[in-house]
């Protein structure tokens, strides 16, 4: 059996997703040693399934936010001997792969911060709904704008970072428009970043529990919120 990762904390936050969390943890587990899942106030069957599957499991009492959520995970991280984190969705929508791939480059070179895109490959966009891809477009070129930080994708869920990065790394922003704060972290501290490549998989479970053109639309206010605040 192939040694697990154990310099890499996965951070999870996970909100009432008892029908996908299951089988993304036993998936990563399978790579990795140190799995941090989040639970934000579910109300459903998610913590006991975290629970059953032996790996760190976290309480916020309430539901804060999927932001909050992750400041969470990295803390614990920090306090428990991490080199380097993944942010890694709960719904099902991100490739292991990928995330294998990003860790593999960030450690090879000398980059800070390494951010899925879904718009780097064309055939990794051909499926998100048109008025999705819209409304994600315009948040990108807001969010480039007023940032100073250019990527082609600002919404993807999937990171990864070192420990010099989680020190500076403070999200404030708690619910979906924390990423404007790791693009601030980039840019106040001149942080080294890449983009990759990475697949998004629209199933029809994710589009029904969080990929809804009406959430694209609070992604964005929230987004712009989060700028001018």
């Amino acid at each position: 059996m192939t040694n697990k990762i154990k310099d890499v904390f996965v951070i999870i936050p996970v909100y009432n997703e008892e029908r996908m969390i299951g089988s993304v943890v036993d998936s990563l587990k399978k790579k990795f040693a140190n799995i941090v899942c989040v639970d934000d106030g579910s109300s459903d069957k998610s913590l006991s399934i975290i629970k059953s599957k032996n790996v760190h499991t976290l309480k916020h009492l309430i539901n804060l936010g999927q932001g909050a959520s992750l400041q969470t995970g990295i803390d614990f991280g920090m306090l428990n001997g991490a080199r380097y984190f993944l942010t890694f969705d709960s719904d099902g929508q991100h490739d292991l792969k990928d995330s294998l791939q990003m860790i593999k480059l960030i450690k090879k070179t000398n980059v800070d911060v390494i951010l899925g895109s879904r718009f780097l490959n064309n055939q990794h966009h051909k499926e998100i709904p048109f008025l999705r891809k819209l409304i994600l477009k315009i948040a990108i070129k807001l969010s480039n704008f007023f940032s100073n930080v250019n990527l082609t994708d600002t919404h993807n869920g999937l990171r990864v970072f070192n420990l010099k990065f989680a020190k500076k790394l403070k999200i404030k922003l708690n619910r979906m428009s924390h990423p404007s704060d790791f693009l601030k972290n980039i840019s106040k501290n001149k942080f080294k970043f890449k983009e990759y490549s990475s697949k998004i998989i629209y199933s029809d479970y994710s589009i029904s529990k969080g990929q809804k053109n009406i959430n694209s639309f609070n992604i964005l206010f929230d987004m712009i919120f989060g700028i001018f605040r």
